[in-house]
């Protein structure tokens, strides 16, 4: 179950979807190479929202739940080094942070946060012993659609991914699509998402509009080269496609089948069994894009995580190589610099990170 806003900005959305593209290859993995694991013990903290590791061998852990808002540990062995960032309304505070991992670079990142004059964006260095504030813009430009943006192109393109659907009441649950676009709006620049929604109520606020409900195939997002690639969680699927400079999208190739939005909508994903994505991780700071599976066992109202797997994946769109886990986990980490794999499973305190070591 996944909760989301609604920006009324997307009706400005054409509802044309592009050509699928070639069918090229499968994405069955032949073979499958077994991990083992060591445990370590770190510093509780309540249940992160995300975490990311730099070219520094340094993980940064952001938990907006904890006193502080980043903990940094070096890596691989995940001593603890210092926190950073103060929650609450001062001129140097953060109040409802998120932390676009797809512009992670090197050893930094930007964090956007509300502020009283409207959303503002630091971009923030990991040192050895502190965290610096590069610089922060606020702007017009700088929305709530921007805020959560799934990959940047460039300084005034970015890509999301949100719904649209409408009545003359305001809202079609029965017919809301989720849409993968860029800011450019204004000449329709975006492609069909396969994300079936179902089950779906809202509820609207002075603060806008909240859609919740059942989403199934939900897409995952990477982006590098200029290139986005679409991840579906149940269909074995990924779609590749080119974003222009100035936002225009075009799917060059599909992997797996293609399937069409009146094929998902015919399929019943309540049934589906088996293959699941957990999370995907790619862009700017990794050589390779690296899908998180799992198998699991269907619970009625939850999914049970019965084994995890890590499937590796080249920015052309080959199968590298798979990994078995040999656990329950939802929550990886993906170091290149050690050539580690950290886990962690969001159920529990953060207590220990579970490490497996690869080799690619």
């Amino acid at each position: 179950m996944k909760r989301f806003g609604l920006l009324w900005s997307v009706i400005a959305l054409l509802l044309v979807a592009c050509s699928s593209g070639e069918k090229v290859g499968d994405m069955t993995f032949d073979s499958v190479e077994k991990l083992t694991c060591d445990s370590i013990a770190v510093n509780e903290i309540l249940k992160p929202s995300d975490w990311f590791a730099l070219e520094s061998s340094r993980a940064v852990v952001h938990s907006p739940r904890s006193e502080k808002l980043f903990y940094v540990y070096s890596l691989p062995e995940w001593k603890y080094l210092y926190n950073y960032g103060n929650k609450g309304e001062g001129p140097d505070d953060y109040r409802g942070s998120y932390v676009s991992l797809c512009d992670v670079n090197k050893d930094e990142f930007p964090v956007t946060s509300l502020a009283p004059g409207g959303i503002v964006e630091r971009t923030l260095r990991v040192g050895e012993s502190s965290i610096e504030v590069l610089g922060e813009k606020m702007g017009k430009n700088l929305t709530t659609e921007y805020m959560y943006r799934e990959f940047t192109v460039n300084d005034s393109v970015y890509g999301v991914i949100n719904m649209t659907g409408w009545d003359e009441n305001g809202v079609d649950v029965e017919n809301l699509r989720r849409f993968i676009y860029t800011n450019r709006t204004e000449t329709g620049e975006h492609i069909d998402s396969l994300s079936l929604a179902e089950k779906m109520d809202y509820e609207a606020n002075d603060r806008g509009t909240t859609i919740s409900g059942d989403t199934y195939n939900r897409a995952y997002i990477v982006y590098k080269y200029g290139k986005m690639y679409v991840f579906y969680d149940q269909l074995r699927r990924i779609d590749i496609c080119d974003i222009s400079p100035d936002g225009k999208i075009s799917v060059e190739k599909t992997i797996g089948e293609p399937y069409t939005w009146e094929d998902v909508q015919a399929m019943d994903f309540k049934k589906e069994k088996g293959y699941k994505i957990l999370s995907v991780d790619g862009g700017k700071r990794y050589k390779y894009i690296y899908v998180m599976t799992c198998d699991y066992q269907d619970m009625g109202t939850w999914r049970k995580v019965l084994n995890t797997y890590v499937e590796v994946w080249d920015y052309d769109g080959n199968k590298v190589k798979k990994y078995d886990m040999g656990r329950n986990f939802n929550r990886v980490l993906v170091d290149e610099v050690n050539k580690y794999f950290y886990f962690h499973h969001t159920g529990y305190d953060f207590e220990w990170v579970f490490r497996y070591k690869y080799d690619l």
